[in-house]
């Protein structure tokens, strides 16, 4: 199976290239991509030629900025459903963290790495194949389209702390000042944004819990069918759907993905997950986001989640925010 990215995240070069007074359509079929595509939601492109157009286009152009310049043309449906439910998201801790399970949703090989520490919250990019196999002008797009996200998100004033590539310094380092508006480290050890944890983790005043987890569940709908072998994608769209209707159980899960219970164990357990591992994350994430973004009742979101008991839901919400529900919503209210 080779890799393929999003035609939206291709769209971003041809804004770029029309920009600049190119013909993108006709760059596009230099390539072998067909233009038409860009119009269709959700269609892919296979990445090897998607790498041969970021560098076809800084031929034309002769622009070495010209993955920092694609990343202003950024809008929500650039990541189909992902867009909205970042912007949605509560703070930037959180939309990271949707953005580190949906990121495939970009392409299939890139991989978000977070490290979060007391004073900095750093949002590596890196990749499933090798470095040279991908243009760095998509890196160069990817990290600057972070920082354009986070904007997008609490306004044109904001500025990483630093930021880190791997790439030689090109020759329009000013540009990158410009854009970054932070201490650049070039020939770096890895590709990153480096925040202030404090603001990583303010509320965001668009919040919307409701349309975050709807915008999600397409999310995971468009990563099932897109990724039919990850049967843990799939599984938890099952138990966001069956849960409110009380406990499931994997057999059902695994009936509802026309799966033996013995190949669905199986395939989970190749995915470096299991069904309770699965279950408890995905009770963990809606349960917080029903306590942070409704005013649903500790008692309606225990039904929710599938649990019989008030008390056993709060066990569990303790064991994964280490507070009890009451004293967790307290907290986001006074926030």
């Amino acid at each position: 199976m080779h890799p393929t990215t999003i035609t939206s995240w291709a769209l971003l070069a041809a804004k770029a290239l029309r920009h600049q007074g190119i013909d993108s359509d006709e760059v596009f079929r230099e390539v072998g991509l067909d233009p038409d595509l860009l119009k269709q939601a959700g269609s892919r492109y296979p990445m090897i030629k998607v790498t041969r157009l970021w560098q076809r286009a800084v031929e034309l152009t002769s622009n070495e900025c010209f993955g920092l310049q694609t990343a202003t043309f950024w809008h929500p449906t650039t990541a189909h459903a992902l867009g909205y439910t970042w912007l949605a998201s509560d703070n930037l801790r959180e939309a990271f963290l949707r953005l580190q399970r949906y990121v495939h949703i970009f392409n299939d090989i890139t991989i978000i790495r977070i490290h979060e520490h007391p004073g900095e919250y750093v949002v590596e990019l890196t990749g499933e194949i090798k470095d040279e196999d991908v243009a760095t002008e998509a890196i160069d797009a990817g990290i600057a389209t972070i920082v354009q996200m986070c904007r997008a998100s609490m306004g044109e004033g904001f500025c990483p702390i630093r930021v880190e590539l791997q790439r030689d310094p090109p020759g329009c380092v000013d540009k990158f000042n410009e854009f970054f508006r932070a201490p650049i480290r070039f020939n770096g050890d890895i590709n990153a944004v480096y925040m202030d944890t404090a603001l990583v983790r303010r509320g965001l005043p668009e919040s919307n819990k409701e349309l975050a987890l709807a915008n999600e569940k397409v999310a995971i709908d468009y990563l099932s069918r897109l990724k039919s072998s990850d049967t843990s994608i799939k599984a938890a769209k099952v138990l966001i759907d069956k849960l409110p209707d009380g406990a499931i159980t994997a057999d059902q899960v695994a009936n509802e993905l026309h799966l033996s219970p013995r190949t669905f164990q199986r395939r989970l357990k190749g995915e470096n997950t299991s069904f309770s591992k699965l279950m408890d994350d995905v009770r963990k994430e809606l349960a917080t986001n029903y306590m942070q973004g409704t005013d649903k009742s500790v008692t309606e979101i225990t039904y929710l989640l599938g649990f019989a008991e008030t008390s056993t839901f709060s066990r569990a919400f303790k064991r994964w925010t280490g507070q009890s529900p009451t004293r967790f919503r307290e907290g986001c209210l006074l926030n």
